[in-house]
């Protein structure tokens, strides 16, 4: 399933950490923090527990994380305005290679 993940992140470490974590799952930064990947249950649930491990010491206050499953039928449809869009194709699973 494909899912966006956003983030608000105070402290510059810990929000670097988190980056770098989505990007080892396999998303690609679309914004400064926002990203996109696809993930089966499993790798959902091992990113939800890496990313808990990552922001349960700090105060809650200070971050919002959240991830959302995006339905292709509608990534299809979205706007997109500015540099590089985004390959839905690589990121819906409909081709194998992302070509940067």
């Amino acid at each position: 399933m494909l899912y966006l993940a956003v983030y608000d992140i105070e402290d510059d470490r810990l929000r670097d950490k988190v980056s770098q974590r989505l990007i080892r799952f396999g998303f690609e930064r679309i914004q400064f923090s926002v990203f996109v990947g696809n993930l089966n249950p499993t790798q959902k649930q091992k990113l939800d527990i890496t990313i808990l491990k990552l922001l349960e010491k700090v105060d809650e206050q200070k971050y919002k994380y959240m991830t959302m499953p995006l339905a292709e039928s509608y990534v299809y449809k979205a706007d997109w305005l500015g540099k590089e869009k985004p390959s839905w194709d690589y990121h819906c699973g409909n081709q194998h290679t992302l070509i940067l």
